[in-house]
């Protein structure tokens, strides 16, 4: 569910950031589980080294920068 999340927020030219990422993962947790869940500290970036092949972080520059 995350995956394709960040896949269509991608494709919309709004990747998600890992905070983002983080509290869509602790929403889904927590109504699967009880809100007392939260994922790890270093679920972010497990995610994304399992997922690295579809999705990756990208750095972007400003504006200003890029003219």
């Amino acid at each position: 569910v995350i995956l394709d999340f960040t896949k269509a927020q991608a494709k919309k030219g709004f990747p998600p950031s890992h905070k983002v990422l983080e509290d869509r993962a602790n929403a889904i947790l927590q109504l699967r589980k009880g809100p007392a869940f939260k994922v790890g500290e270093s679920w972010v970036s497990r995610f994304l080294d399992t997922h690295n092949e579809e999705i990756s972080v990208y750095w972007s520059r400003s504006l200003g920068r890029s003219r």
